[in-house]
């Protein structure tokens, strides 16, 4: 079907997707299909966010630009050295200007939220806060639409889906990663990336630098994302215990995540809007509040870990096996 013509409602997560893929089939038409359905969402997604119609919108399109991102770079070996430079840059862009609108949606989405970890009595005071992240939303889906216009982004999109629509297992510069049979390229992909996940999270400790924990919790974002997007390769329950696994523990790694850009940007905020002379200092105590608040909240998750990270580490990922079992298969 072509991708005009698919019907889906944006509002229902469509980039929770299950496609039956074949294992034996060549690795880089199994992953097209995977990056073809990835492309159907972002131009579901996009006229929502080009009329902002729902900040859900936004969050769906990102969700599926993150993810052809991840599947372009964790199996990079399998395309010609050329387009995947190209797309991976262009990929990391369009990543890029969707950052800061979708930052603002949530900090207004979480505004009550703010302002009931508060003490009543400095409540209102918060108010300022709101009003100055209402501009900044606007002002970002602006900047947002005028790129989505642009002459780069266009070419982005018809270059890309050119490249989709290609005959890949035919092509004389594929790389031979991209003619082996998927099931072993993604198998093993999949492996490393759990053994990396180990390594790092091994290593966390509770006071280590929130740069640590951001970098495991997007190794274990890499690795949810493979498991899903071939789950067909595998034994059902093998997958849904991993997956099972892999949520708990990137909730509180996402967690910890949020509260960390959330601290940051809201000094940015405070120091704006000390700047402009236009808000009380009861609005800077207010936001300073928030600010420890959400810092407590962090040291929490980092007390709570190790617990969560236990059952990870202990998943023997040697019983994720491909399905088909003509294809060996390597436990590294």
């Amino acid at each position: 079907m072509p991708i005009t013509e698919l019907e889906i409602d944006p509002l229902q997560n469509p980039s929770k997707f299950s496609l039956i893929l074949n294992p034996r089939g060549i690795a880089v038409d199994e992953v097209r299909q995977v990056l073809l359905r990835l492309y159907e969402v972002i131009l579901l997604n996009e006229p929502g966010v080009l009329k902002r119609l729902d900040i859900e919108f936004l969050h769906e399109y990102r969700v599926a630009i993150r993810k052809t991102r991840s599947a372009i770079t964790q199996l990079k070996h399998i395309f010609p050295s050329k387009p995947y430079k190209k797309f991976r840059d262009e990929f990391a862009w369009l990543g890029a200007i969707t950052s800061l609108p979708r930052d603002l949606d949530v900090y207004a989405m979480q505004f009550d939220n703010y302002v009931c970890l508060l003490p009543e009595e400095y409540r209102t005071d918060l108010f300022p806060l709101k009003i100055y992240i209402q501009k900044q939303q606007s002002d970002a889906y602006s900047q947002l639409w005028m790129d989505m216009r642009s002459r780069r982004y266009k070419k982005l999109k018809a270059e890309w889906l050119v490249f989709l629509e290609q005959e890949w297992g035919q092509s004389k510069n594929l790389p031979m990663t991209g003619q082996a049979p998927a099931g072993e390229v993604v198998t093993h992909r999949i492996h490393d990336l759990f053994q990396l996940a180990v390594n790092e999270g091994t290593l966390l400790q509770e006071n280590s630098p929130a740069d640590e924990w951001h970098e495991l919790r997007k190794t274990l974002k890499k690795l949810r994302y493979l498991i899903e997007f071939f789950s067909s390769f595998y034994d059902e329950s093998t997958v849904s215990q991993l997956v099972k696994i892999l949520k708990t523990q990137q909730q509180l790694l996402g967690n910890f995540q949020d509260y960390q850009v959330q601290q940051q940007s809201l000094k940015g905020f405070a120091e704006d809007l000390m700047n402009s002379g236009k808000v009380k200092a009861t609005t800077l105590c207010a936001i300073g509040m928030l600010l420890q608040n959400l810092y407590n909240q962090q040291q929490r998750l980092r007390q709570d870990f190790q617990t969560t990270f236990q059952p990870f580490a202990k998943f023997q990922i040697s019983e994720l096996r491909c399905l088909s079992t003509e294809i060996p298969m390597s436990s590294t």
